[in-house]
C-alpha cells in the first residue's frame, strides 16, 4: 500500500535552527540500497542516539541531552518524510 506523503513534511515535530545546531557535523549520510539512493542518520549518530535511548529508559538525561535527543528525533522524521517524498517521485 504506498501512503500519501502529508503536504507538511514534519507534523509534530520540526527542524528549526536551533534544533539543527544540536546536530553533529556529518550526522547524516547517503547509501545505496536497491539501486536507490537513501538519506540516513550517519553510525556515529546512530550510535549516539542509542546511548540516548538507553539513558532516557533509565530516566537519567539531563536537560541537554533530552533536546539533543528530540533533535535525532526531528531529524530521523525529516530524513525518513525526505525518502518517502524521493520513492514517490520516482514512482510518477
Amino acid at each position: 500500500m504506498i501512503q500519501a506523503v502529508p503536504a507538511n513534511p514534519l507534523p509534530n515535530q520540526t527542524l528549526s535552527p536551533s534544533c539543527i545546531r544540536r546536530l553533529p557535523d556529518g550526522a547524516v549520510s547517503v547509501s545505496a540500497l536497491g539501486g536507490d539512493w537513501v538519506l540516513q542518520a550517519s553510525q556515529p549518530l546512530q550510535a549516539k542516539f542509542e546511548q540516548l535511548l538507553e539513558r532516557r529508559k533509565q530516566g537519567t538525561l539531563d536537560a541537554e541531552e533530552s533536546e539533543e535527543y528530540a533533535a535525532i528525533c526531528a531529524l530521523d522524521d525529516a530524513l525518513s518524510w525526505l525518502n518517502r517524498l524521493a520513492r514517490g517521485e520516482r514512482k510518477r
